[in-house]
C-alpha cells in the first residue's frame, strides 16, 4: 500500500504493481465470499424452500416464486438478534441512569459521546454475558490471571469507538470532497503523519507502548491511573499471536483459530498490529461470547459458568413466584441413563422441566444445522428420559412432592422444554419437546416486549424534535429521552394485562407471543 499512500516519480510502476495486486486481492476475496455462501447453502439446496410454489403446467414442472414470500429463516433469525442487541442495549442505559450511578465510571475521565456509547456498550455486554452465559465479574485467562470483565469489555469497545471515530468517520468525509476513494485514503494518511499519528490501513505499536497508551482506560479507585498489569492481560485476551498460531499448523496440531472479530489484535514478536476497518464495524458481543465459549471451551471455568447460567435462570424464576429444584439428582433406585434434571419450577398446578443448554453465537448455517442435528437432537433424547421419571415419580418422590404442595398429580400440567443459550431453531419441536431461548425466557418473565421495539427509530424521532426545537443534543440526552419513551410501555406491548400469570406466560412462550411486535413495526 505505501506506493499508493504516498505516490511519488520513483514509485509509478509500483504503485501500478499495487493496483493490479489491490485488484487480484479483491477478486480473491469475492471468491471466498462466494464459496462461503455456497457451503452455507449445500444444506438449504435439498430442502423445500416456501418461498417458491411448485407446480406442473402440462409435461413441465416449474419453479414460481411467490409474489410477497414470507421471511426466511435466517432472516427472521438476523431481524430477531439485531432487537436482541438492542434489548440489551436499552437495559445497559437503564443501568448507566439510574439516580447516584450515572455514568459513575467516567467521571474520572475526560470523556466525549464516544465515550460514553463505548462505556454503555461495555454494561450492555456485561449484563448478557452475565444472565444468559453465566459469566462473572472476573475472567480466568489462560496464563491463570484474572481480568476484570468490564474493563475488558470497556476496552474493546474504546478502540471500536477510536477506529470509527478516528478513521471511518473523517475517511469517509474525505471521500465524499474528493470522490475518489484513493485520493481521500492518500490525504487521511498525510494528515497522520501531521498529527504524529498513525492513519494507515493497518495500524501497529509496540506491545509496551500500546500498553501505556491506553492504561488509562483501565481505570478504578484502587488504580486511579490505570494497571498497567491488568492492561496487558486485556490486551493477551483480545489478542490472536500469529507465531503460536504458525506453530500450531506447522506441527499439524488440530486447534480452534479466532476469526477476525473474535481477536482482532494481532501479535507478531513484540509488535501488535490491528485492521481498523474490521475493528470499527465488528459486533462486540459476539467477539466477546465466542472468545469465551467458542475459543475458549476448554477453560476450567467453563462448567463453573454452566451452573451459573442454571442457578440464574433459577433465580428469575423465583422471582416471579415459582418454586424451582435446581440440579437435581435423581435416587440412586432410578436409572442410571436418567442423569441429572437442570431445573424444574412449579407455579399454580403448572410443572416444568428444563433441559439447559450453553454454547457459542453461530457463524454460519453450516454451524447452525451441527448443533441441530447432535446438541439439540441429544437434548430431546435426555429430555424424554427425564420428563418421563418427574411424571412417574411425581407422587411418591419426597422432593418433587414438597415441590409441588403434595397437591394430586393428576392435575397438574407439565411442560417440558429445551431451554438454549442460542435463538436458532427457536419454536421448533425436538422429539416433541419445544426448543426455546433463555432470552426470550427472560424477556417473557420480566414482561419486556417493548424494549424490543426499534432503537433506531426512537433515536431518529428523538433527534428530530431536538432538531425542530434547535437544541444541541449529546448521546446522553439522546439515551435518557429515548429511556423515557421506551419505559413508557405502550398498553399493546404488556404481555400480563391483568398480571402475571402462569398460564398467560405459558401462551406467550408457546405462541411466540414477545416477536410479535416484529410484525408490527
Amino acid at each position: 500500500m505505501a506506493p499508493l499512500l504516498f505516490p511519488s516519480d520513483q514509485t509509478a510502476l509500483a504503485a501500478n504493481k499495487c493496483i493490479t495486486n489491490l485488484n487480484a486481492f479483491e477478486r480473491l476475496v469475492g471468491a471466498y465470499l462466494h464459496f462461503n455462501d455456497f457451503m452455507g447453502k449445500t444444506i438449504s439446496w435439498f430442502c423445500f424452500d416456501d418461498d417458491y410454489d411448485i407446480r406442473f403446467e402440462g409435461e413441465k414442472l416449474i419453479i414460481f416464486p411467490q409474489i410477497n414470500p414470507a421471511m426466511s429463516e435466517c432472516d427472521q433469525i438476523g431481524k430477531k438478534s439485531d432487537r436482541l442487541h438492542q434489548y440489551w442495549f436499552f437495559r445497559g442505559l437503564d443501568e448507566c441512569l439510574k439516580p447516584g450511578l450515572e455514568f459513575e465510571y467516567l467521571g474520572r475521565l475526560k470523556y466525549d459521546d464516544s465515550h460514553l456509547f463505548a462505556w454503555t456498550s461495555a454494561i450492555r455486554t456485561k449484563l448478557e454475558l452475565k444472565e444468559i452465559y453465566g459469566i462473572d465479574d472476573e475472567i480466568m485467562i489462560d496464563n491463570s490471571y484474572k481480568i476484570n470483565t468490564f474493563q475488558a469489555l470497556f476496552t474493546i469497545e474504546m478502540m471500536h469507538a477510536f477506529y470509527k471515530d478516528g478513521y471511518i468517520l473523517p475517511y469517509c468525509k474525505l471521500q465524499e470532497q474528493t470522490g475518489n476513494w484513493l485520493t481521500a485514503l492518500i490525504s487521511f494518511s498525510f494528515m497522520g503523519l501531521i498529527e504524529g499519528e498513525i492513519r494507515l490501513p493497518i495500524t501497529f505499536a509496540e506491545r509496551k507502548a500500546k500498553i501505556n497508551r491506553i492504561c488509562g482506560w483501565i481505570s478504578s479507585e484502587d488504580w486511579p491511573t490505570g494497571n498497567k498489569q491488568m492492561t496487558e492481560a486485556i490486551l493477551d485476551f483480545w489478542s490472536n499471536d500469529l507465531k503460536d498460531s504458525s506453530r500450531h499448523l506447522r506441527q499439524n496440531e488440530h486447534s480452534l483459530h479466532p476469526d477476525l472479530h473474535e481477536r482482532p489484535i494481532f501479535k507478531i514478536g513484540n509488535y501488535l498490529f490491528e485492521l481498523p476497518w474490521v475493528f470499527a464495524f465488528q459486533n462486540n458481543v459476539t467477539a466477546a461470547v465466542n472468545n469465551l465459549r467458542r475459543l475458549g471451551k476448554n477453560r476450567d471455568e467453563r462448567n463453573i459458568e454452566t451452573n451459573r447460567i442454571e442457578k440464574r435462570l433459577a433465580e428469575n424464576f423465583e422471582q416471579f413466584g415459582f418454586k424451582v429444584i435446581c440440579n437435581y439428582l435423581p435416587p440412586h433406585d432410578a436409572d442410571d441413563d436418567i442423569g441429572e434434571i437442570d431445573l424444574i419450577s412449579f407455579l399454580d398446578d403448572h410443572l416444568f422441566i428444563f433441559e439447559i443448554k450453553s454454547g457459542y453465537m453461530r457463524r454460519n448455517l453450516r454451524d447452525a444445522w451441527q448443533h441441530k442435528t447432535s446438541t439439540l437432537r441429544k437434548a430431546a433424547l435426555q429430555l424424554k428420559r427425564k420428563s418421563a421419571f418427574v411424571t412417574e415419580r411425581l407422587k411418591t418422590d419426597p422432593a418433587l412432592l414438597t415441590l409441588i404442595n403434595n397437591r394430586d398429580s393428576s392435575q397438574i400440567y407439565i411442560h417440558s422444554w429445551i431451554i438454549d443459550t442460542s435463538i436458532e431453531y427457536d419454536h421448533e419441536y425436538f422429539g416433541g419437546f419445544l426448543k426455546i431461548s433463555i432470552q426470550e425466557i427472560i424477556i417473557a418473565l420480566r414482561n419486556e416486549r417493548h424494549l424490543l421495539r426499534d432503537m433506531h427509530q426512537i433515536i431518529v424521532e428523538q433527534r428530530k424534535c431536538n432538531d425542530d426545537s434547535h437544541i444541541k443534543t449529546h448521546f446522553k440526552d439522546i439515551c435518557s429521552n429515548a429511556m423515557t419513551a421506551i419505559g413508557v410501555q405502550n398498553p399493546a406491548d404488556n404481555l400480563y394485562p391483568s398480571g402475571f400469570t402462569v398460564d398467560q406466560f405459558v401462551a406467550v412462550i408457546e405462541n411466540g407471543l414477545i416477536w410479535k411486535i416484529l410484525d408490527s413495526v
